[in-house]
């Protein structure tokens, strides 16, 4: 699905992070980044995202249309000063012209909030709120559900999973692994990551590293 050969991650104002870094993915992989603040994950997801870096030195036979990218700030994918109601028709929107479809056979959002035991109070309510008035951890399940409702086969997710509690986070590590998804994160958490049942890949020490990975 991707190689990585030798790739090398530069920070924007040019400063070496990540030295030759080679590994591949497959089909239903998961695969979680740690490493310190500052190591280089947020723009190695950036690179495999296709948003920045050496595009030569990444081959896909997956493509990035069929790629979903969750930020650390959920308000850097979503529409803040949009309705809750009016993101989610946006994001279908989005993809019913990318597959050409009337009608796409993703879950509601409300099936999805259920499926995680949670509730948002009024779900009319809730649906007419800006999104910029939702909590941090609400603003992140917004973002997590417009991302599935892309019908990925890749999700690339950046530290957002951090703002929701440990039973949700379980909880949408489980939403995600019945998803049968590619799954690529950064994350500090090691509970989230063995929820996901994800291969580790530090890059504490990937300066000047030759070392090639399979997951």
């Amino acid at each position: 699905m991707i190689e990585v050969n030798a790739l090398d991650v530069h920070s924007p104002d040019g400063r070496l992070l990540l030295e030759h870094l080679s590994f591949k993915l497959g089909e239903s992989d998961r695969l979680a980044f740690t490493g310190p603040n500052g190591c280089g994950k947020s723009t190695l997801l950036r690179c495999i995202a296709g948003l920045e870096g050496q595009v030569n030195k990444i081959n896909r036979s997956l493509p990035l249309t069929e790629t979903a990218y969750l930020p650390t700030r959920p308000l850097d994918l979503l529409l803040p000063w949009g309705s809750v109601r009016e993101n989610i028709d946006f994001f279908k929107s989005a993809v019913n012209k990318r597959t050409k479809k009337s009608k796409t056979e993703t879950e509601t959002f409300s099936g999805f909030f259920r499926a995680l035991d949670y509730s948002p109070g009024d779900e009319d309510r809730f649906h007419a709120t800006e999104v910029y008035r939702l909590s941090s951890g609400q603003q992140a399940l917004l973002a997590i559900y417009c991302a599935l409702s892309q019908l990925p086969k890749l999700l690339i997710a950046d530290e957002i999973f951090s703002t929701l509690s440990e039973q949700l986070r379980s909880k949408v590590a489980k939403r995600l692994l019945e998803q049968n998804l590619t799954i690529v994160c950064a994350t500090h958490d090691t509970d989230f990551i063995k929820s996901l049942n994800a291969s580790v890949f530090n890059l504490d020490n990937s300066i000047s590293s030759d070392e090639h990975h399979d997951f």
